[in-house]
């Protein structure tokens, strides 16, 4: 069973503007579902009552899908002119046959729908112009090559053919399901905005080829990285030309068994590397119910939800980005929250455990609120300025969002405790039964002193070791602390 956080790592304040209002396990908050725009919320409720799920379901699934929709229509301009876009990485758990494939499907199909008319609508009739222009320059070069025309004008000939053939690749895709990272990367470049989604219901093969399963281990992390953040991405190809893509956006929505997302939080390289803690991940604790007779899905409620994801897609996701600017009231809200979580993140804060995740709060916060913006304003996004409430409503949103972080990391965070423990243990025993938080430090068990004490202090409390201060030595020293092992 997995062991909770220790309770000073979980900030105490209750305003709205300070740290977080998390919780353990047992004191888990439903989903937020009033802080999201009207449509939205309406949405969540009624997939929850329909499919018989919590709102912690439907909630998550329907805000990757907003960003999704926006695609790189749509970013914020925050401190030192530092841009974030819409796209979020979504991970929600829930056990096979507890309703998560429903709630998908629902949440999913408009933007499915939209993805799938357009790519029959190029298919017939932006793909047969196309080969037909194929075909002429084909032939065109045959017979300059047959008449031994200049070398240069053959060359332009096969230039407009190369060219030609890479727009016959360039269906329109929007979303894609199980990728390895190389085909990721070519269905991205091939996207004219390089913005993709990876949707799934059952992400299990995902997840697995994420992790390198199919690949001798080799993972794919490395794009999935640089296409969160829409940093410059190479991928190189034996005996074919690499693959880059320029401005890659990726928005990841993802549903699978909770012992999955366990596999992915107690890989020490995925936390490490980053990836992890761009995740907003979710483990609903859902069980399967015995189901009740319950009236059809709000048709209304539905058409209003569909008609604001095609909107989105129609007016920002193939538009070229549009940036807005943070007024300075909204400035101040995230700067705060910003500023409270570096406090906690500095050695001996409460979050100090957890720093490669809460570095990511804030900036997730941000895509959230782009994405509220938006549903708010879906016919004119760029127009209306960021409010405040906004502001409030995505910081209140990633608070939730930071407590599963927490909830979810309680297991790897007792197994990295444990190893930091028996490796003091060890050095105790190397250094003849004793040792001191400056021991601690100069082996890089921890990250300074500061980290040591505390790691020492808690192995006290818990009647692992026994503290001794030893006394002065001569006029003028210092008392010293050691610590022993308990016998």
């Amino acid at each position: 069973m997995n062991a909770k956080l220790p309770s000073d790592f979980l900030p105490q304040s209750t305003e709205l503007h300070d740290l977080h209002e998390l919780h353990t396990a047992q004191d888990a908050e439903p989903f937020p579902t009033d802080l999201l725009p009207s449509v939205l919320r309406d949405i969540v409720k009624e997939v929850a009552r329909v499919t018989q799920t919590p709102g912690a379901m439907a909630g998550p699934l329907t805000l990757g899908i907003v960003g999704a929709s926006i695609g790189k229509g749509l970013s914020v301009e925050g401190h030192a002119g530092r841009i974030t876009s819409s796209n979020i990485y979504v991970l929600l758990g829930a056990k096979s046959g507890t309703g998560k494939s429903e709630c998908a499907k629902i949440i999913f199909k408009p933007f499915i729908d939209h993805a799938n008319e357009k790519h029959i609508e190029w298919i017939e009739e932006e793909l047969p112009e196309l080969e037909v222009e194929k075909d002429r320059l084909e032939a065109e070069i045959k017979k300059l090559r047959e008449n031994k025309k200049n070398p240069e004008t053959i060359r332009t000939a096969q230039r407009n053919l190369s060219r030609i053939k890479s727009s016959i690749q360039k269906a329109p895709r929007f979303y894609a399901d199980n990728v390895t990272g190389e085909k990721l990367a070519i269905l991205i470049s091939n996207q004219p905005n390089e913005a993709l989604a990876l949707l799934s219901s059952d992400a299990r093969d995902c997840i697995d080829i994420l992790g390198g399963k199919y690949q001798k281990n080799k993972t794919d992390e490395s794009i999935y990285l640089k296409a969160y953040s829409g940093d410059t991405c190479a991928i190189d190809r034996v005996d074919r030309p690499s693959i880059v893509i320029k401005s890659p956006q990726l928005t990841v929505v993802w549903a699978v068994q909770p012992d999955k997302i366990s596999t992915l939080y107690n890989n020490r390289q995925f936390t490490d590397g980053g990836l992890m803690p761009r995740f907003l991940a979710v483990d609903t604790h859902c069980e399967p119910v015995v189901r009740e007779n319950t009236k059809p899905i709000d048709t209304e409620v539905l058409d209003k939800y569909e008609s604001l994801i095609k909107a989105l897609l129609l007016v920002l996701h193939g538009d070229e980005n549009n940036v807005i600017q943070l007024p300075e009231d909204v400035m101040s809200v995230y700067t705060e929250y910003f500023n409270d979580i570096v406090k906690e993140r500095q050695a001996g804060g409460r979050l100090e455990q957890v720093n490669a995740y809460a570095a990511r709060w804030e900036e997730n916060a941000l895509r959230i609120g782009v994405c509220l913006h938006a549903a708010k304003h879906p016919e004119n996004a760029m127009a209306p300025s960021f409010s405040l409430e906004t502001a409030h409503e995505a910081i209140g949103l990633m608070r939730w969002f930071a407590e599963q972080q927490m909830q979810l990391l309680e297991g790897s965070l007792e197994q990295q405790n444990q190893e930091l423990e028996e490796r003091v243990l060890k050095l105790i025993e190397e250094k003849e039964g004793q040792c001191t938080k400056t021991d601690v430090a100069r082996k890089r068990i921890t990250e300074n002193s500061k980290s040591a004490q505390a790691l020492l202090q808690s192995m006290v409390s818990r009647g692992l070791l026994v503290e001794e201060t030893l006394p002065a030595p001569g006029r003028g020293g210092h008392q010293q602390t050691i610590y022993k092992s308990f016998q």
